[in-house]
């Protein structure tokens, strides 16, 4: 379909036209405003995976440099433990808080774990 087929879709539309043919033309209209969102859609979906390619080949070819000798974190004293957890769940956030507060540096967590959920990919 060019340019002036689309144009002449309403022409023949008037005020005495039936409504079989005023539901044909608008179902005309519907069909090639979805193709070409769809059309559209598609096109950005192949951009999109080229552009996966070239990402996974750079990445591929760029070498990871380590650093040179990361110094040791200061040693982080144990809290005590006021209770022991009652369940599993609850002994796994203390070890995750425990971890983070011991990454930071920090005696203390200036936050509270209430839960872990295992993300699924």
């Amino acid at each position: 379909m060019n340019l002036t087929t689309l144009m002449k879709i309403g022409e023949n539309i008037n005020e005495g036209s039936s409504i079989g043919e005023r539901a044909a033309v608008g179902i005309q209209v519907v069909a090639i405003g979805m193709g070409v969102v769809f059309g559209v859609l598609i096109l950005l979906i192949g951009i999109l995976q080229i552009f996966k390619l070239f990402a996974n080949k750079k990445s591929a070819t760029t070498e990871i440099k380590t650093p040179a000798a990361a110094p040791a974190p200061a040693p982080v004293s144990a809290a005590p433990v006021a209770a022991v957890p009652a369940s599993e769940e609850e002994a796994i956030v203390a070890i995750a808080t425990s971890a983070i507060a011991a990454y930071r540096g920090e005696s203390d967590c200036a936050f509270k774990v209430l839960s872990i959920k295992k993300i699924v990919k």
